[in-house]
C-alpha cells in the first residue's frame, strides 16, 4: 500500500480537507493530496488554495491504506472524473468521506448495506444515514460536516495507527 490519499475537488470544504491532512501529518501518516484533475492549485469554497501533489490520473494504479474525500459545495465536481469510480471501487483500504462527499460513495454503489452519516444538506438522497458525528462500518468512513472534522480525522489516525496515536495527537493539539 502507498500510505493514504486525499482527493481535492475545485470548491471543497476546506476545514474537511485540511484538518484530515494536518492531524494525519501530525500523526507520521504517509498522506499523498491530490487534486482531482488540473490545476493542480485547487481552490476551496472559501477562496483558499492548496497545491496538490500531482492529479488524481497519476495515481490510479496504486492501492492505499486509505482515500480520503473531502465535502463541500465542490463534491459535485467529483462525478466530472471519469476514473474516480473505478479508482474508489478497486481499492482494498479505507474509503472515507465526510459532509456531502458520502454521495460520491452512496451513487457508486458502496454505501449499499452501510451504515452512514452525511451532511443534512444531502439527506433527501441519503435517506439511510444516521444523524452520528462519525461513523464506521468496516471500510466505509463517514461524517457529517465541517464541524466534525477533527472528530472524522482522529477516528482515521485510530483506524490506520491505533487508538494511543489518536489520543497522543489529540492532547499534542488541545483537543478535548
Amino acid at each position: 500500500m502507498n500510505g493514504s490519499l486525499i482527493i481535492l475537488p475545485e470548491g471543497f470544504e476546506e476545514i474537511e480537507a485540511i484538518t484530515p491532512i494536518d492531524l494525519l501529518r501530525r500523526a507520521n501518516i504517509t498522506l499523498t493530496v491530490a487534486a482531482l484533475g488540473y490545476p493542480l492549485q485547487v481552490t476551496g469554497r472559501s477562496r483558499v488554495e492548496i497545491l496538490a501533489e500531482g492529479p488524481l490520473d497519476q495515481y490510479l494504479n496504486n492501492q492505499y491504506d486509505m482515500v480520503i474525500l473531502p465535502g463541500g459545495p465542490g463534491t459535485e465536481n467529483y462525478f466530472k472524473s471519469t476514473s474516480l469510480e473505478k479508482f474508489l471501487k478497486t481499492q482494498k483500504g479505507y474509503l472515507a468521506a465526510i459532509c456531502a462527499a458520502p454521495s460520491v460513495l452512496y451513487r457508486y454503489g458502496l454505501l449499499k448495506g452501510k451504515r452512514y452519516t452525511c451532511f443534512p444538506g444531502v439527506r433527501d438522497e441519503l435517506k439511510e444515514a444516521l444523524e452520528e458525528p462519525v461513523v464506521v462500518d468496516g471500510k466505509i468512513i463517514t461524517s457529517i460536516g465541517a464541524g466534525t472534522a477533527y472528530a472524522f480525522a482522529l477516528k482515521l489516525i485510530e483506524l490506520l495507527e491505533g487508538k494511543a496515536k489518536a489520543d497522543e495527537v489529540a492532547k499534542e493539539a488541545c483537543y478535548k
